[in-house]
């Protein structure tokens, strides 16, 4: 992220480097691809999202993908450097991580996240609106003193 982006460069090899870079983990052309993949948009959407010119987005594709100790920092020059809201690329980002880690879970075989919701067994849980059924009720819950059984005080 030290050296600015010429927006000279021409976008149509602009455009054709970002496509090569989609493999790479570290650029965002690779976040955008996951993104676009996930939700079915195309690029005039991806750059609709942010605002920018769709020729903008092959030079916002081939910037590093922001550091986790920096993560607020490489958002924020990013955003910065191309006119943009910061929070649509920080939010960009959460989402596809998000999706890379459930993504990891489920096709790992083990089924961590979707077992999770299968961890305990169900219980029956009366509804708050309910009143209670005095015959589960035993001595124990009996209030002790006589007086407080007929609704007297002490």
């Amino acid at each position: 992220m030290d050296a600015p982006i010429d927006l000279n460069f021409p976008a149509r090899l602009a455009r054709r480097l970002a496509a090569r870079l989609e493999t790479d983990p570290d650029t965002l052309a690779s976040v955008f691809a996951r993104y676009r993949a996930a939700e079915g948009i195309d690029d005039a959407g991806l750059a609709a999202y942010f605002a920018v010119d769709p020729d903008v987005l092959p030079h916002i594709a081939l910037c590093g993908r922001p550091r986790d100790a920096l993560f607020l920092t490489d958002v924020t020059a990013v955003a910065e450097r191309f006119s943009f809201d910061p929070s649509l690329l920080a939010v960009l980002v959460r989402h596809v991580d998000a999706l890379h880690e459930f993504g990891r879970g489920v096709s790992s075989g083990h089924g961590r996240f979707l077992a999770a919701a299968r961890d305990r067994a169900a219980e029956d849980t009366p509804s708050y609106n309910a009143a209670p059924d005095a015959s589960n009720l035993d001595d124990s819950d009996q209030p002790e003193d006589e007086s407080l059984k007929r609704g007297g005080k002490r």
